[in-house]
């Protein structure tokens, strides 16, 4: 039969641990002797449970805890004012600069408009020459000036910038004449040409008056043609 072995009981020592400020009043202190008495279930429960509210009861000291009544509080209803976005004012450089570019803006708007109804109104102007005097510019009139006693028929030309008048009387082509008046730059060669008789003079004798743009020019009767000079005193 085996030897039976003594039984050995091992001590060690600890030293003391602070107390935790939660943990309850009636709990012991670690006792340096390993055996120690158990507690009955019912208290080990009971102790357990204090602890756990105490636990409790310091975690609702660090963390807010919801209000546990069922009422409910509503707050009067507030409309939030919104907020126009004003931009920045621009610097003081930037605003003449602005002021600058806006009123340059506005006189090449201007200019342009101007050369655009000039050139549409020199257009027109061209056009309603064209539907009246023809091209080359043509005028023609019936005037009796006392040529041969019979009525003289006048044909005004402006050809290329050559201001002529032709005169001519039915019947008696013997009598035609050309009266070469004036040369114009080629650029005018689209100006009118018209006619009109007066006597200029006053000797008794129908002048004729070449008329084109804005200038006139006198072609003087000595009876039988006309002249650009005036005839000499009798």
């Amino acid at each position: 039969m085996p030897k039976q072995l003594k039984e050995q009981l091992a001590v060690q020592t600890y030293s003391a641990v602070p107390r935790r400020q939660s943990a309850p009043q009636y709990r012991q202190p670690y006792s340096t002797n390993i055996q120690q008495t158990r507690k009955p279930p019912n208290q080990q429960r009971q102790t357990a449970d204090v602890y756990d509210e105490e636990d409790e009861e310091d975690d609702d000291d660090l963390y807010p805890q919801r209000s546990r009544s069922s009422v409910v509080v509503r707050r009067p209803y507030q409309p939030i004012a919104r907020q126009t976005d004003t931009e920045p004012e621009p610097p003081e450089g930037k605003k003449q600069k602005n002021w600058l570019f806006s009123v340059s803006l506005v006189v090449s708007i201007m200019l342009a408009g101007w050369l655009l109804f000039s050139m549409l109104g020199s257009w027109i102007h061209t056009k309603m020459d064209d539907f009246t005097y023809g091209f080359p510019r043509t005028y023609q009139v019936d005037q009796d000036v006392g040529h041969f006693g019979r009525v003289s028929h006048f044909l005004c030309l402006n050809l290329n910038g050559e201001i002529e008048v032709l005169e001519t009387q039915k019947g008696h082509p013997e009598v035609a004449k050309i009266y070469v008046v004036v040369v114009l730059p080629q650029d005018q060669a689209g100006l009118p040409v018209t006619i009109s008789f007066q006597d200029i003079n006053a000797d008794g004798k129908l002048d004729a008056l070449v008329h084109y743009g804005s200038t006139e020019i006198p072609l003087y009767n000595n009876g039988t043609t006309f002249q650009s000079q005036p005839p000499a005193p009798k």
